[in-house]
């Protein structure tokens, strides 16, 4: 998955923070889009307690924020990639 547009300074691009989609069902979409596919379907969905989530802001706001992403950005909708 290398090589997304969307970077976050000092950690990389998407691929590399958050975990590629695994199983369950897919948050909203993000209105972010890669070869036309929105990140929603690319990425696991966050339980939205926390402790599966990175523990920064990507700058990258969701047009669909959700019950669990208070402000919109991404690290609340997506887990991270280590968990």
């Amino acid at each position: 998955m290398a090589g997304y547009p969307y970077k976050v300074s000092g950690h990389g691009d998407l691929s590399g923070i958050f975990k590629a989609y695994v199983s369950g069902t897919h948050p909203s979409n993000t209105g972010y889009k890669v070869s036309g596919v929105d990140l929603a379907t690319l990425f696991q969905s966050s339980n939205y307690q926390g402790f599966d989530q990175i523990s920064y802001n990507t700058n990258y706001k969701s047009i669909n924020k959700g019950s669990g992403a208070p402000n919109g950005d991404l690290r609340y909708i997506f887990a991270y990639y280590g968990y």
